[in-house]
């Protein structure tokens, strides 16, 4: 806890429009909004690696169905990142279909809307619930092999990798 207080800095936009990105009338696409370039300013002041962004229902103001403005949207925040060489973690809580069909193996896409949150995307997860715990899966990857599922339990109500399995 005390390396990742020295190391995590944490922006809270509830106190106004979180948007990084809407709807735009003239162009299809969509664009960026002032919350984006204050971003966008913060990350250049600082030494960041690592870009979490917390949901993407509250930062994405756009039709979520729609493919080329969902696109726009994912390039401009691996943008942020990328004369770092840094990763974007952007988390979409699923639809209520998807979110129950995730519990059983093999029976989920782990996203709702537009095809393009999956396709722009280089890498996926999907934290899944299951009969004792969550699950976290690896559904995508451009760069590289899938990871194995990973089991995850909750003792004290916090997710930690669940114990190995014993013969």
């Amino acid at each position: 806890p005390a390396a990742l207080d020295a190391n995590l800095t944490v922006l809270d936009a509830t106190g106004g429009d979180p948007s990084l990105f809407e709807e735009d009338r003239n162009d299809k696409r969509g664009k960026p909004t002032p919350a984006h370039a204050a971003l966008r300013r913060e990350l250049d002041a600082g030494q960041f690696d690592v870009l979490i962004v917390d949901n993407a229902s509250d930062v994405y103001a756009g039709n979520e169905i729609e493919r080329r403005p969902v696109r726009a949207f994912v390039r401009h925040l691996a943008d942020l990142v990328r004369g770092r060489q840094g990763a974007v973690l952007l988390l979409a809580h699923v639809d209520k279909n998807t979110s129950r069909s995730g519990a059983r193996t093999g029976d989920d896409e782990g996203y709702s809307g537009s095809t393009a949150w999956h396709n722009s995307a280089r890498c996926r997860l999907f934290l899944a619930p299951t009969d004792n715990g969550l699950e976290l899966r690896h559904q995508k990857s451009n760069y590289g092999p899938l990871a194995p599922p990973l089991r995850l339990v909750m003792p004290a109500g916090l997710p930690v990798a669940a114990p190995a399995l014993r013969d």
